[in-house]
């Protein structure tokens, strides 16, 4: 979904400029519920890329590069869930999530901030470990450590624009 009806907000530049009221925004954020949201486990933003970007010649993965990473990090959760009746790090739940996302006490801490400034939900909390533990494997990590949580969190970004639309709106300007 777009951040706003017009579709700029956030993503402004000269030739397009948002005009939408916050009450317009709020309204057309309304629309997706919380727990709607909750259900979502990747939410990110896409900004605006400039013409220099596109032509830009930067080193990224290939597509074979990244199967094979994918592929690593199926292979690790099959080795890790081989004696349980699940699969895959989204399965987890209750005693098996405490197990296979122990955090450290920074991890925690962390994560503890981030759940009472963004007003995440149990839901929220449960999908960021499972998100934070499937980063950890794609890194090819046993722990999950602050930048595996971190990455998670930043997936969360409908959480933070929903829960104060008005504040984000002011902290950018």
């Amino acid at each position: 979904m777009n951040a706003c009806p017009c579709g700029y907000w956030g993503a402004e530049t000269p030739a397009h400029e948002c005009t939408c009221s916050e009450l317009k925004i709020e309204h057309y954020r309304s629309k997706i519920s919380g727990p709607l949201l909750d259900r979502i486990d990747l939410q990110i933003e896409v900004p605006r890329i400039e013409y220099g970007q596109i032509i830009e010649k930067t080193a990224q993965l290939s597509s074979q590069e990244m199967k094979a990473q994918v592929e690593q990090a199926r292979h690790i959760q099959l080795h890790r869930f081989q004696h349980a009746s699940i699969t895959f790090n989204s399965e987890l739940s209750g005693k098996m999530l405490k197990q296979h996302c122990q955090l450290s006490m920074e991890a925690e801490q962390l994560l503890q901030k981030s759940f009472e400034i963004l007003g995440l939900s149990v839901r929220a909390y449960d999908r960021i470990l499972k998100i934070a533990r499937t980063i950890a494997d794609l890194d090819g990590s046993p722990q999950l450590a602050i930048p595996h949580l971190a990455e998670a969190l930043q997936y969360r970004s409908l959480d933070k624009k929903s829960h104060s639309p008005t504040s984000s709106r002011q902290s950018t300007v």
